[in-house]
């Protein structure tokens, strides 16, 4: 765990929320904020920082108004902007779902004592976004038929899907998550198959495939450009001089 060390001074620069908060300035305090940056991609690492003095706003009936506090937490530079907030429900010991920042004028129970607990979950990244780098709104036609050979946008749009479902979706307020193997029955492909799709827009990615240019052809044309290129890394390596035993 991070623990966070910004002066004082910071405090300065979240004490008026951008949003059009009712506060009460008179009815304030210091508190500390234990942050959760929540992953949106299998890949991302969860992030925890422990914030000192962060400024809380209470209600009439002494009540944390969440809003604020999220949007003061923003000011100081911690990425919660746009995500999905959550609060630590000390009681039921669960994070409750609070809604997307910017947050609604709504308060939560205090916590009299210990730290506040807020987690924060960016929304989650989209594979489809990241290959269609130029053309991230580019169509693809919903008409194809599924055949042996699936047209590379289309598997770009099918991981995609799988993946979501497995980072998690919004329903009625609540992050559901599926697991891979759920997740890839949803989306009507073996699991086996869209991991071996993932590799393949990973490697492509990796070697500089022209995903636009491409994205109407078979999935056959990136197999084969990944293995061109792995066969051209592969003799690259060899190519090299190794060190001869005994050298130091």
């Amino acid at each position: 765990m991070k623990r966070n060390n910004r002066r004082a001074d910071n405090r300065k620069d979240q004490t008026e929320p951008d949003v059009d908060y009712a506060i009460d300035p008179s009815n304030s305090g210091v508190r500390t904020v234990n942050l959760t940056v929540a992953r949106s991609a299998i890949e991302d690492r969860e992030e925890q920082e422990v914030i000192p003095e962060v400024t809380v706003y209470y209600d009439e009936h002494n009540n944390i108004k969440l809003g604020p506090l999220v949007e003061g937490i923003r000011k100081m530079g911690y990425k919660v902007d746009r995500s999905m907030i959550s609060y630590y429900d000390e009681e039921r010991k669960v994070y409750v779902y609070a809604g997307n920042h910017p947050l609604p004028d709504k308060a939560i129970p205090n916590i009299p004592e210990g730290e506040i607990k807020i987690k924060a979950r960016p929304k989650a990244k989209s594979i489809y976004g990241d290959f269609l780098l130029a053309n991230t709104n580019a169509s693809i036609s919903k008409g194809s038929r599924r055949t042996k050979e699936r047209k590379i946008g289309d598997v770009i749009k099918k991981v995609s899907e799988w993946r979501k479902l497995y980072n998690g979706t919004e329903i009625e307020g609540e992050i559901v998550k599926k697991s891979l193997e759920e997740a890839a029955k949803l989306v009507n492909i073996s699991k086996k198959s869209l991991d071996d799709y993932l590799l393949q827009l990973r490697n492509g990615r990796k070697y500089g495939f022209n995903f636009n240019e491409h994205k109407d052809d078979k999935i056959g044309i990136l197999r084969a450009f990944n293995r061109k290129h792995k066969l051209i890394d592969k003799g690259t390596k060899k190519s090299k001089p190794g060190r001869k035993p005994g050298n130091r």
